[in-house]
């Protein structure tokens, strides 16, 4: 989702992710911080946004590390 690269299945399947992990970990399996979530959850606003403007998916650089948390919290949760 940097650069040029993203598509409209892709944050899709992002946004499915954020939610899907912060339920899970709601429920008990987890310890990420929702400010975590917050965040990815406003930047996924931002992506959306921005190609409503620009017609660009892409997220920012810096926002890779909240994602990167919510993976790794994802792959520590029961599938």
């Amino acid at each position: 989702m940097q650069g040029k690269a993203g598509n409209a299945y892709l944050i899709n399947e992002l946004v499915r992710l954020v939610y899907l992990t912060y339920h899970v970990q709601d429920a008990g399996y987890g310890d990420t911080d929702v400010v975590v979530y917050a965040r990815a959850e406003a930047a996924l606003e931002r992506c959306l946004q921005r190609a409503e403007r620009e017609q660009v998916w892409r997220l920012e650089p810096d926002d890779a590390p909240m994602f990167e948390a919510i993976l790794r919290q994802a792959g520590r949760q029961p599938a």
